[in-house]
């Protein structure tokens, strides 16, 4: 019975319709117009201007090691993807491999997962508070390339 009702309780707190219920530039809001992600998707443009940006400490019990998440999502034509890159070990400006499991990039088209086998995620860009700069990976038949992205500093 205690099972049942903390289930419930968990779907009563349920959150917003949204990506992330975070500001994706804390503190600073006048950032906000900024934030971009974009790239060529099997050569058709995807652009969003909703592109969330997470640091994850203490990785692995290692308190000197930090994370980077992103995360972007498009909606077009009723249709939503996203565009997940993970970078093990962040140390700011650089070119990271995306080589599973260490650094990652994932498109989601719908439902359908695109896991990348290969490509760059490079920042070339740090204000202080934004990172720029670019990625490109391929995911199973998935080719992402020409992307740029411009994300609050998390």
């Amino acid at each position: 019975m205690t099972i049942i009702a903390g289930l419930a309780a968990m779907g009563a707190c349920r959150k917003k319709k949204g990506p992330a219920d975070v500001d994706t530039a804390k503190p600073d809001s006048s950032l906000l117009s900024q934030l971009n992600m974009s790239a060529l998707v099997n050569t058709v443009e995807w652009k969003t201007d909703s592109a969330y940006s997470y640091k994850v400490v203490n990785s692995g019990g290692d308190t000197s090691i930090f994370n980077l998440m992103v995360i972007a999502t498009q909606e077009k034509d009723n249709q939503r993807s996203t565009i997940n890159i993970s970078i093990t070990d962040f140390k700011g400006k650089g070119t990271y491999k995306i080589d599973p499991p260490i650094n990652t990039a994932t498109y989601y088209s719908g439902n359908i997962r695109h896991y990348a086998s290969t490509g760059n995620f490079v920042v070339v860009t740090d204000t202080g508070s934004l990172y720029k700069g670019t990625f490109n990976f391929v995911a199973d038949t998935v080719s992402v390339i020409d992307g740029k992205f411009s994300i609050a500093k998390p």
